[in-house]
């Protein structure tokens, strides 16, 4: 096999070939002037960006009516022709008032001469040249020799632009061939090819099929006896074709040595960078690419080769390649796909190596019978019964397309985010993410799943839970502070019961009540982010049953629509928190729009918030305050998720805990109140607690200046070795009023085996 060094140094000569002298500077205006023009935009965007552009240097390429706004698109020009990778894009309400404008303009450098043509370039601007016949038959003549080497190369017509790549004037060749279209680009100064690539058509794709599943999940999580029967559920959007190969066509990936700390995208992406042993994504991409155009895809269907194939215009289903490590090799005919998965494992010296690794296929279908078979229900969620059977890829791939169809009818209708597709991984081994489920960059992950534990991958509420992480990643970008992840978790749990609520309106089935975002839990109590999240999804609740008690399922549509709305105008926040929520949620109410009043919804929000220890300012609110011999748990401090508090492996440890609860101006608690301290797996988990067959501790408080005192421990044994040669785990704090099911309050302290040191 080749090393990352050998492999490399041609594509980083090409990558290298053309200097980079242009600077594409961002700049992003909410707050412009009622009735701003145009040119007054490209004003406020020379006195944020430090630019002297004027309305020539721009021409209009689109013009688009949206959902909730007009969309209008500028590019960037330099002697008439268009800068690459340069936007002006302005959106208006439906009269005429500019919403939020954003720029990426080209910001002359010295290095390029302040924008101005090179004179060894003008020549190539002349009328004479551009549109003289022999030399764009020339110029073709390159092209298909390039396009000639390609597995796709029949292509009939060839199309062109002229534009400019950083400071080099470049014409952009366009030829449709039988799989894909070929971009060719051709540099004016040197006479010389610079780069080629080729993209796939969308592919078509097959009728609905049908198969057997899961409306709302198969298993009750909250009381595992309770189950649902399977129901027909229909399969859409299927791709007619797929790739399924025996040999991973990225492995020239999966055999790099690439250490984290050898990351470095300026000298990961050179020559002399790759000889020293560092690496960059900008490489990695351009490898893939390069391994990507040699893939050609079969027929996807019944009666293909391979089998139907559970890829489609919404997600493609994949097997996690540590699944075939659990599962005999004979088990199935293993192929591969064209996904790929990153993982990052220890190495000796402290340091990470970066793995790259090729999705595998699951169960092909050869017939519309092998899809109406009931699914393998095992009592151990066997990895193996489960990969034969094939239900749990039937159920992620009909509920993420579920998803991203029902959200579209709500309202999430934004260009290219509301149709760019996920995909999906299962049957993660490691045994850190056991009994789990997770979402990363475009990715839904679930994991392996012990007899106490629901299997995720057939649980809907929970599939569309994570690719709600995913919805909002696309809606708000960079979210950062404060309470940004207990937002997410919140908001994610409301898109889940938003989508519910659109494929089930207002059933009932066993769980109902006891999912997590039928709650009362209140802000300002937690430390963790899925508690805060409580918070935010509770409100939000709060105020879709407010709504659907008005207007019934039309309530639906204008909570979701207004949810969205207010998402939009949250992107790229940098505090977070729910002040600047309900803020954002009141802005995008006082706006009316096809389908809401203009503060129709104002006494919903206000009526959801009362009994959540709200204020407008987040000051005087009330508090549980949990300390560890003698030491106030923080948010963000020792003992949370990230800095877990440390306790002496293969020796007892002891110590304890103090629960006190504190009124604020506007929330007070009622008591009695019942504080309840509880592992978070129980007697299942990984860490060996003193007395765990006991079960939780409690405590009941009767007044205001009571406090709880409880005395806890480990064994300093792990039942399960989750963290490399130790075990982590977490305990739950909270507090319950007198008839109440759910905690109005909770903390988390996490514990973890290892060398005793300080808490704090």
């Amino acid at each position: 096999m080749r090393s990352l060094k050998s492999f490399s140094l041609g594509i980083c000569c090409a990558l290298l070939a053309t200097p980079v002298f242009a600077d594409i500077v961002k700049s992003r205006l909410t707050q412009v002037p009622a009735g701003a023009t145009t040119i007054q935009v490209i004003g406020l965007v020379n006195a944020r960006v430090g630019t002297n552009l004027k309305p020539a240097d721009f021409s209009l390429v689109e013009r688009t009516s949206l959902a909730s706004s007009n969309f209008e698109m500028l590019v960037q020009v330099r002697a008439g022709k268009p800068i690459m990778g340069t936007r002006l894009r302005i959106w208006k309400n439906k009269s005429g008032q500019i919403i939020v404008a954003e720029a990426h303009v080209d910001k002359p450098t010295l290095l390029n001469g302040f924008g101005l043509v090179a004179k060894s370039t003008e020549r190539f601007l002349q009328k004479n040249y551009l549109e003289s016949a022999a030399n764009l038959a020339a110029q073709e003549k390159l092209v298909r020799k390039v396009i000639g080497a390609h597995h796709d190369k029949t292509v009939s017509q060839l199309e062109h632009e002229d534009a400019w790549k950083d400071e080099a004037f470049v014409r952009v060749f366009t030829g449709t061939g039988l799989r894909g279209v070929h971009t060719v680009s051709y540099l004016h100064a040197t006479g010389k090819i610079i780069a080629s690539s080729y993209r796939e058509h969308h592919q078509a794709e097959l009728p609905t099929v049908e198969a057997l599943g899961y409306k709302v999940y198969e298993q009750n999580w909250y009381n595992p006896l309770e189950t649902m029967e399977p129901e027909v559920l229909e399969l859409k959007y299927l791709n007619d074709k797929a790739v399924v190969q025996a040999n991973d066509p990225f492995a020239v990936l999966s055999s790099l040595p690439l250490l984290r700390s050898k990351y470095d995208e300026q000298r990961g992406s050179t020559m002399e960078g790759v000889q020293q042993g560092f690496w960059s994504y900008a490489l990695l991409s351009a490898m893939a690419d390069d391994a990507g155009k040699k893939i050609v895809p079969v027929e996807n269907g019944f009666a293909g080769a391979e089998g139907l194939v559970l890829d489609g215009r919404y997600v493609s289903i994949n097997i996690h390649p540590g699944a075939r490590k659990i599962v005999p090799e004979n088990t199935l005919a293993w192929r591969f796909g064209s996904d790929i998965q990153q993982d990052m494992v220890p190495v000796p010296g402290g340091d990470l190596a970066v793995l790259f690794k090729t999705g595998l296929r699951g169960r092909t279908y050869g017939s519309p019978a092998d899809l109406m078979v009931a699914p393998v229900r095992d009592a151990n969620h066997s990895v193996e019964a489960y990969l034969k059977d094939g239900a749990d890829q039937v159920q992620v791939y009909w509920a993420v397309t579920e998803m991203m169809e029902k959200l579209q009818a709500l309202g999430f209708t934004d260009p290219e985010i509301s149709k760019r597709k996920f995909q999906a991984y299962l049957y993660n081994p490691d045994p850190f993410y056991k009994n789990n489920a997770f979402y990363l960059n475009d990715t839904i992950n679930f994991t392996t799943y012990t007899a106490s534990a629901s299997n995720f991958a057939r649980d809907n509420t929970t599939i569309w839970h994570e690719i709600g992480h995913g919805i909002i990643d696309r809606l708000l970008g960079q979210i950062t502070l404060v309470k940004g992840e207990g937002f997410h978790e919140g908001i994610a749990d409301f898109l889940a019961e938003v989508v519910l609520q659109a494929t089930s309106f207002q059933r009932e089935f066993p769980g109902r009540a006891g999912q997590r975002i039928y709650n009362v839990s209140a802000f300002n109590f937690a430390n963790e982010s899925h508690d805060d999240g409580e918070a935010f999804g509770g409100l939000m609740k709060d105020i879709l049953d407010r709504a659907i008690g008005k207007w019934g399922k039309d309530g639906l549509y204008k909570t979701a629509d207004l949810t969205l709305e207010a998402m939009r105008f949250t992107r790229g926040h940098p505090a977070l928190d729910e002040q600047e929520w309900v803020e954002k949620l009141l802005f995008a109410d006082s706006r009316a729009n096809l389908r809401r009043e203009a503060g129709e919804f104002r006494q919903f929000i206000e009526e959801s918030l009362a009994p959540r220890n709200f204020s407008v300012d987040g000051k005087e609110l009330a508090s549980m305050q949990v300390t560890i011999d003698d030491k106030i748990l923080k948010r963000g401090g020792a003992g949370g998720r990230n800095a877990p508090m440390m306790r002496p492996k293969d020796s007892e440890s002891r110590f304890v805990m103090k629960v006190r609860l504190l009124d604020g101006k506007n929330f007070k608690f009622t008591y009695p109140i019942k504080i309840k301290v509880a592992a978070g797996n129980g007697a299942e988990g990984p860490i060996d607690w003193i007395d765990e067959d006991l079960g939780a501790k409690t405590v009941t408080l009767n007044g205001a200046n009571e406090e709880a005192v409880l005395d806890l421990g480990t064994t300093g044994k792990c039942d399960v070795l989750n963290l490399g040669n130790s075990c982590r785990e977490s305990m739950f704090i909270e507090a319950y009023a007198e008839g109440e099911k759910k905690p109005r309050a909770r903390q988390r302290v996490y514990i973890q085996l290892g060398s005793a040191i300080s808490l704090f």
